[in-house]
């Protein structure tokens, strides 16, 4: 770092560190020393000063005594003595290292004649080097173009698999909205078969509970019936065996016909109530027409969807005959059914048929043969 200005202390301080250090105290060096500071001029001016001021203190013999001057003399002779070995040995160290370096600048005059003929073959070779480098160059700015040309298509490339791919990705995920939804469309269809299903064999069930309800009210009415057919059996033989108790027997008849004409009543009630089941069974039949009719609904959508998913086509189709074969299943049921309460209804009415010839004949005072009567009765009760 420069100093801000310099003076004689300074130059001294410069001078004597160059001296300490074996360095010629030159103006350059002091300059260098003092950081660059001062102008040489000013630097020289000081330096003159400190040799006057050195001079004076020296060569001044009037400022001697003449001991000083003695020793002085003879550490000038002994300086200069030793001054002319130094001289002497600095001479001959100097011829020897002119010879060295003679032999030196020989041997490296030699290696300089190799190295230019070294160099010039290298500049052959350099020449050549830059002729194929050229070319190399030449090619290697081919396979540039070449290579930008490629990374442009493979940056299409790229583009266009990306777009393939965003493509792939929309139709994978229509596809798999299309399979949740014919899973979802599966679901539903099974979900409201089983719903049928229960619903009918609910149905089904409770008609059963009916038929057996009514059949065992049919086994009743039989019961009192045959008790009835007894009844008329005993009064027919008390009317063959005692004349005399016509009045006793008309009485009886009276409350017999009285009683019988309850029966009937009964009995219309009983056909009311089988009207009832057969408008019932009516009810149901429809129900199953209409469950038909919603299944044929659901096999059209289920051919409406199959044009559009043909993988699910095994699935649907055995999803139809499922449903065909448990429409067929419905429809014999019901048939069944249908089918029992008329066969019971028959017997109702055949038995309400004998039991009421047999009233006309007891109020028209024929003999009514009760064996046959039971007979009859066992009869129907077998078909």
């Amino acid at each position: 770092m420069a100093r801000g200005g310099i003076n004689k202390f300074h130059v001294k301080q410069a001078r004597d560190g160059l001296i300490a250090k074996g360095q010629h105290p030159s103006l350059d060096a002091i300059r260098s020393a003092l950081g660059d500071t001062g102008s040489k001029s000013t630097i020289h001016r000081y330096m003159k000063e400190l040799e006057q001021e050195e001079g004076t203190r020296l060569d001044d013999h009037a400022l001697l005594s003449n001991t000083l001057k003695e020793m002085v003399e003879r550490l000038a002779a002994q300086l200069h003595s030793e001054a002319r070995d130094i001289v002497a040995h600095q001479d001959d160290s100097h011829q020897q290292q002119l010879r060295t370096l003679r032999d030196r600048l020989a041997s490296m005059e030699a290696s300089h004649t190799k190295c230019t003929a070294e160099s010039n073959q290298c500049q052959a070779d350099l020449a050549h080097e830059r002729s194929q480098h050229q070319l190399t160059t030449a090619a290697f700015h081919t396979e540039q173009l070449r290579a930008h040309r490629l990374e442009q298509e493979v940056a299409g490339l790229k583009n266009q698999l990306a777009t393939a791919e965003k493509h792939q990705a929309s139709l994978e995920e229509k596809h798999q909205h299309a399979r949740e939804a014919l899973e979802h469309y599966r679901l539903s269809i099974k979900e409201q078969r089983d719903q049928d299903q229960r619903r009918h064999e609910q149905q089904l069930q409770q008609l059963q509970a009916e038929i057996r309800q009514f059949q065992q009210s049919l086994i009743v009415k039989q019961n009192e019936i045959t008790e009835t057919s007894k009844d008329n059996a005993r009064l027919a033989a008390e009317l063959i065996a005692s004349r005399k108790q016509l009045a006793h027997s008309e009485r009886e008849t009276k409350e017999y016909q009285h009683a019988l004409t309850v029966e009937k009543e009964k009995s219309a009630t009983q056909e009311y109530r089988l009207l009832d089941a057969a408008s019932k069974i009516a009810a149901l039949t429809a129900e199953l027409h209409a469950v038909h009719e919603k299944s044929e609904t659901e096999v059209s959508k289920s051919i409406a969807l199959q044009n559009e998913c043909q993988k699910m086509e095994a699935k649907l189709e055995a999803q139809v005959m499922l449903i065909d074969a448990l429409k067929g299943q419905l429809s014999e049921g019901a048939f069944s059914s249908e089918k029992s309460y008329a066969t019971e209804k028959d017997k109702i009415d055949m038995l309400k048929q004998r039991a009421a010839r047999a009233s006309e004949a007891i109020e028209h005072g024929r003999t009514v043969d009760g064996d046959k009567f039971l007979d009859s009765l066992d009869t129907g009760k077998q078909g």
